[in-house]
């Protein structure tokens, strides 16, 4: 390659990344703090400030621990986040908004802060993907697949988010990258850094504890196939680079498990199995012996219970707390395109999800890369080991099938989000169209068809990313125009695909221009943080007639709708059975429907996708109110109301 096509590629690759930076930035700028974020950002600063990891421990520390850097450095108030060691306590959000409202000055830079870890682990992932794809496809592949992650609204979402999501993901990827080389020239110097790269993943996420049978797995292919090859054929690939021995992968395994217990500085190795005060059935059994029932051990008094652990305790208490975590959540309600279930999901929930979370233009570049001729004059050959396939393959089919097997939490798109890199890395495929493959005798026909199929790759590239900037910067409102938009992903999705506190922020501007609406707000608005941080005054708004709700003359009109201004998270005007904040500095629980009676008028404004803002009229209440048989309000006058009482669960 020339210099002026080396500089050129450079060029693209900086401006990709410039701009995927930009746009993650002003999401992390204008968006409120998450329901999750609360959580971790307390957590990772008590990491620092205590070496002690049970606080959030359903996930490794290691992302809170980067993200919560800078905001330590600051020096914020860290009184209250010292909490005792309670088998399957979560205390995190409670420990979270106590942080955020006694640093509630500086609260929110320090969440644009710690955000800034999660851009940094995407263009990482951007770069990972440009190797890869380039590797596979030519550098013109490279470029496809890094243009594609720095557009995709998935990847910016979680990129400008202090959550696990984005490390995890680039985490996996890093570590099937390295795997691939370890294997193509399995060396003991590439087993090594194999084994480093596995080790972070594990401290990112404990879903990508499948990697440990996914990695063994491949290794088995290239042993197996290593053994199959003639000792006498010379168009054989070396044994060496075909063969990867055991002793490496145990040294692979070995440097893993070492990193792991790094990352929590060997806290609790070595303790035996039956000493672990489990809280899921799955680890503690059917007995209810021990503290009422909450933990227990199905090992004790068995041998392998007297086995050392040879990873560090929160490590494997953590595992057991998510754990314990799905087995409530079949409790729950589960929602997917205008359908509630009770205790189970759909198989295909995360499928649906890719449906109308990912652009459309990346769904035709997919479709273009798996369809595109392998053999032919402007063929595009398949790499020349079907091996290479499988490293992409079988890691985001395993992903794809684990998050889809757990039905009881089908709440969260993202889940699946370390499958993407390996899709975007075969996306390239479809970039080597502008390799120039084309033979020098091709008739004009060839070289139409050739024009076309790159006007096709700009095509799709274009409508995927003019599809995401129309959007911008509300990235996790989303939908593509099958789903109808961000207006229309509601019918579609709730939970963190759409409503995740995200637009208070947003909710406060249209309350400056509107004081009338702000004088009297009534508002169910969805996350585990007092909003009065944000500097808003609010009240409950009534609850409708729900199952089990008794209605007599004398509790009528404490029932909903009533006439007033009102803002309400679309989760609660779908029906989502969640917690609020009252007002009053408490929070309170809203049955399964208890708002759902919003439905019934039409917001007058919207705070990004998530804050439908109403104002409803005496009249529309009253008609509203008998459809439910609700008697009218007396007297009612705009902006009167009686609040609903919630349960607190507190």
């Amino acid at each position: 390659m020339n210099r002026t096509l080396q500089r050129g590629r450079r060029l693209v690759i900086a401006w990709l990344l410039s701009v995927h930076a930009a746009l993650v930035l002003h999401c992390a700028i204008e968006d409120f703090v998450t329901y999750d974020e609360i959580g971790n950002l307390a957590a990772g600063v008590s990491y620092w400030q205590y070496g002690t990891y049970h606080l959030y421990s359903v996930n490794p520390p290691l992302t809170k621990l980067l993200a919560a850097a800078p905001v330590v450095l600051t020096r914020p108030d860290t009184d209250g986040l010292v909490t005792a060691d309670v088998p399957g306590q979560r205390a995190e959000r409670v420990v979270g908004e106590h942080f955020a409202l006694t640093n509630s000055e500086n609260y929110h830079t320090f969440v644009v802060l710690a955000r800034l870890a999660s851009l940094g682990w995407s263009l990482l992932g951007a770069w990972l993907v440009y190797r890869w794809a380039g590797e596979l496809w030519g550098v013109e592949g490279g470029l496809l697949a890094m243009a594609v992650w720095c557009f995709e609204p998935n990847i910016i979402t979680h990129a400008h988010l202090l959550n696990a999501d984005v490390p995890a993901t680039v985490a996996a990827l890093a570590a099937a990258w390295t795997l691939r080389g370890y294997l193509l020239d399995p060396t003991w110097g590439r087993a090594y850094f194999a084994g480093i790269a596995l080790g972070v993943a594990q401290l990112c996420k404990f879903t990508l504890v499948i990697l440990y049978p996914v990695w063994l797995i491949l290794w088995g292919v290239y042993w197996w196939t290593a053994r199959r090859v003639p000792r006498d054929c010379d168009d054989a690939v070396p044994r060496r680079a075909a063969g990867p021995g055991a002793l490496r992968m145990v040294l692979l395994l070995a440097t893993c498990v070492l990193v792991v217990n790094l990352g929590y500085e060997f806290t609790g190795t070595g303790k035996p199995l039956d000493e672990y005060p489990f809280v899921s059935r799955t680890f503690r059994g059917t007995s209810d012996a021990e503290s009422g029932g909450s933990h227990g051990n199905r090992f004790r008094g068995t041998w392998l219970g007297r086995v050392p652990v040879p990873f560090p305790e929160s490590y494997l208490r953590g595992i057991d707390v998510q754990r314990r975590d799905f087995e409530i959540y079949r409790t729950r309600y589960s929602y997917l395109g205008g359908q509630w279930v009770l205790g189970r999901g759909w198989w295909h929930y995360y499928v649906y999800g890719a449906a109308v979370k990912v652009p459309l233009g990346i769904w035709g570049l997919l479709l273009l890369a798996f369809f595109w001729p392998r053999r032919g004059r402007w063929a595009i050959p398949w790499p020349g080991d079907w091996r290479e396939l499988l490293i992409l393959a079988l890691p985001a089919l395993t992903v794809l099938v684990l998050v889809s097997s757990q039905r009881s939490l089908q709440s969260h798109f993202r889940y699946a989000l370390p499958m993407f890199p390996f899709v975007i890395v075969f996306i390239g495929r479809a970039g080597a169209v502008f390799a120039g493959r084309e033979c020098k005798d091709e008739d004009e026909r060839t070289e139409a068809r050739s024009t076309w199929a790159r006007s096709l790759v700009v095509g799709l590239m274009v409508w995927a990313v003019g599809s995401y900037l129309f959007v911008h910067p509300y990235s996790l409102g989303y939908f593509n125009e099958l789903a109808g938009g961000p207006h229309g992903g509601h019918n579609h999705l709730l939970g963190s695909n759409i409503d995740w506190g995200q637009d208070l922020y947003r909710l406060r501007r249209w309350l400056a221009r509107h004081p009338e609406a702000a004088a009297d707000l009534q508002m169910a608005y969805f996350n585990r943080i007092d909003a009065r941080i944000a500097g808003l005054e609010w009240r409950l708004p009534p609850l409708g007639v729900t199952d089990g709700a008794e209605i007599t003359e004398e509790n009528a009109a404490g029932f909903g709708p009533h006439p007033g201004y009102f803002a309400v998270s679309v989760r609660f005007v779908r029906g989502s059975q969640a917690g609020a904040t009252d007002g009053e500095g408490g929070y309170r629980f809203a049955p399964f429907r208890g708002y759902e009676y919003f439905r019934h008028f039409q917001p007058v404004a919207k705070a990004g996708y998530s804050i439908f803002l109403y104002h409803i009229t005496p009249d529309q209440a009253d008609a509203v109110r008998a459809r439910h048989g609700l008697p009218p309000l007396p007297c009612a006058k705009d902006g009167e109301s009686n609040e609903g009482s919630l349960q607190d669960t507190d």
